[in-house]
Formats: structure tokens, sequence, C-alpha cells
């Protein structure tokens, strides 16, 4: 077992290819299981250098995502069925994803039974579009040197993006050991386990697949605190690292298609009128704050690494009572929070939803504070002094 200190990982297999949300707690069996192959021996170190080193370029795939976020049953009318292409499909059950790179070229596509729904650059222009709503958006992408900017921009979804981020986040006190190897879309695999040394998480580990020949993630499992079956599996189940024909790259709106016009520069947007300014769907904010809240807004982090807790103040000084008696599509969120346990303290009064993997207190006084932390550790970060956004 070895101890190691914050990496810094980097790779050069391309990010951010998608801007689908892949909200945390899932649960369901292994995607794969088989008999451990036989590999040279490689320590956790090495693996972490392998990562480091690896040079892939370009690939394409199937990957599957299976969620079960163990989250309450959502009114009628929040979240798709089963083969939807509403992104909300990613919370519950099984889903794939076609995918494709090559440099700073991407494309995702989520298909459903009726639609689909997908992501796509050729490096200049990035497009988004959805079937479903015969709707595309349009953003012209920045000159770009190394990683282009666009990939800072959207949230992960290929095991490459996802282990990324897991390793962004990982603390001195982190352990990090190797694990059996296995085989992965056909191809043998080492694998890494990074276990949180500290108490309050809900994460019990996080097990990373590592391509034996080519060194990059290939599949990245999430389990729950005491647990030995996956909370999250996001997985290639095929791949290929041939490099993608540029028409694969190519996007051009059917005719009909409503378009709307998106900039990266300062997070906003116009319709074709011109009128009206919007974060791009899916972007972090300039100011580095957290993802959906507008530049300017109330935001803290309690806590640090694994235990870390974001709070946020809800928008335009609304409570609870605000959003409990919000009208049509709100009328559903409002019956949702409602149904919630209400729990109070020393920090307050509100309303709490647990999963597996991650927590959520949304407080009578305005605030959200969301973790992937037990409940104790939740409304402890409630009630210290940097939660109050004063």
């Amino acid at each position: 077992m070895t101890t190691l200190t914050r990496p810094g990982l980097r790779w050069a297999v391309p990010t951010g290819v998608a801007a689908l949300v892949l909200g945390g707690a899932v649960a369901g069996p292994a995607l794969s299981a088989s008999a451990e192959v036989e590999l040279p021996e490689r320590s956790a170190a090495q693996l972490l250098t392998d990562l480091q080193t690896a040079d892939v370029d370009a690939f394409s795939g199937t990957v599957r995502h299976h969620a079960d976020l163990g989250l309450p049953v959502l009114p009628g009318g929040m979240g798709g069925g089963e083969h939807s292409t509403d992104l909300s499909a990613l919370l519950d059950g099984t889903t794939e994803l076609r995918v494709w790179a090559a440099g700073h070229k991407g494309r995702v596509s989520l298909e459903g039974r009726l639609g689909e729904y997908g992501i796509v650059t050729d490096g200049a222009d990035l497009w988004t579009w959805s079937s479903d709503e015969n709707a595309a958006t349009h953003v012209a992408l920045p000159d770009h040197d190394g990683d282009p900017a666009w990939s800072r921009e959207v949230p992960p979804v290929t095991p490459e993006q996802v282990t990324q981020a897991v390793l962004d986040a990982l603390e001195p006190t982190t352990t990090v050991t190797s694990g059996p190897n296995d085989t992965v879309a056909g191809r043998a695999a080492y694998e890494l386990v990074l276990e949180p040394a500290t108490s309050g998480s809900l994460i019990g580990s996080v097990r990373i697949a590592v391509d034996a020949a080519e060194h990059v993630p290939t599949r990245v499992q999430v389990l729950p605190a005491g647990s030995s079956v996956p909370a999250l599996e996001v997985a290639f189940t095929e791949l290929s690292f041939a490099t993608p024909a540029d028409d694969v790259f190519a996007f051009t709106p059917a005719p009909g298609v409503s378009v709307e016009e998106h900039s990266l520069e300062g997070h906003t947007r116009a319709g074709h009128d011109g009128a009206g300014e919007h974060g791009l769907p899916g972007a972090a904010p300039a100011d580095g704050a957290f993802p959906g809240a507008a530049a300017g807004d109330r935001v803290a982090v309690v806590g640090e690494g694994w235990s870390a807790v974001v709070v946020s103040a809800l928008p335009d000084g609304a409570d609870l009572t605000d959003l409990l008696g919000a009208e049509g599509a709100g009328r559903d969120a409002g019956a949702f929070l409602q149904a919630l346990p209400r729990v109070e303290g020393s920090w307050g009064s509100g309303r709490l939803l647990t999963s597996r993997l991650v927590s959520a207190l949304l407080t009578d006084d305005g605030r959200l504070l969301v973790g992937a932390v037990d409940r104790a550790t939740l409304e402890s970060a409630a009630g210290d002094p940097a939660a109050a956004l004063g």
C-alpha cells in the first residue's frame, strides 16, 4: 500500500467532448467480471506514471454508463425514461453513448428509442443538437494552444474524463494502491484503487482500469463506503485507437432545426434576435464558482478533498418556501422537495436529500449544501461560519 501526494496527472486523450451531466451516485452490478489477466507486475506509482506519459491522440468506441442514484421517485414530467435522449436518463439505469475523438475534434452521441442528443466539434465550432426538440446550439471556438478552451467548459463523460476529475481532487491523504488485473472492452487492463483516508465521505473507493497497452483509463467504478458493489460505472464496451474520419466531426443543421448561438467569452449567449444573456449550459462560471452559479453569486466550500461540501445561495434571494410554491414545472419540483424529510439543528432547519454517494441539504434560510458526504458531515458544514454566506 502506498500513500501518494497529489499527482496532477495529464495525458493526451482529448477531454471535454460532451456536455453531458454525469451526476454522482449510481448503483448496479459491475459491467465486466473475469478471471484476473496475466500481466507484468506494475506498482500503483508506475501506473500513475503511465497515465502521465500516455500519448493517445485519437479513439472511438461505445461507453456504457450504469446509474441508479437511489433518489426518491421523481414526480411525473421530471426526468427521462429508459431509452430517452433526455440527459436525466443518465441518472437511472443503463445508457450507451458513442464517442469519437481526434486531436481537438470530438463527438458524443446519446441515442434513444425515438431520437438522438449529441455534441460535436471540429476544433473550430462546437454544436449540440436534440432531435427530440428539433433544436441545436452553436459556439464559435477561440483559437487554442494545447488543450482547447472548450474542453474546460463541459463536464466529464468518458472514463478518461471521469478519471481526470477524480485525480484532480486527490489529497495527500488519499491512499492509492493497485488492484487485480482485468479485461475491459476486450483489452487487458491494470487497476488503480483510490481510497479516502479521512472520515465523512460516502465514497469507499474509486477503481480505475488502465489499458495495459495504451495506458489510458478504460473504466471507472465508484464504490460506496462499506459496499463491494460499484455505485457508479462508466466503461468502454468497444474501443478502437484508429483515427476517425474527418466527416465524423462535421455537422450541418437540418432544414427547420432551430439554432441558438452561444459564446464562450464571459459565458454569455444570445439568440438569433440578439436578446438576453445567460450562462452557457453546462459551463462553469468564469470566476470558478460552483457550476450553475452566475459570476458574483455567493458560494463557499467547507472542508477539503473527499469530505468537501459546496455551499451556494439560492438565486434571487429565494427561500425554500418560494420553491415549494412555484408554478408549472416548478410545482413538480416543489412536490419533490416537500416529500424530502425535514431536519433541524443548531445550524437551522431544512430538507435533506440522501443517496448512496451524494447528500444535499436545502435550508429554510436559502442555502444549498451538496457533497459526497454523510449526513453528520453535511449538517456540520451547515453550521460552519464559512457556510453563512454573509
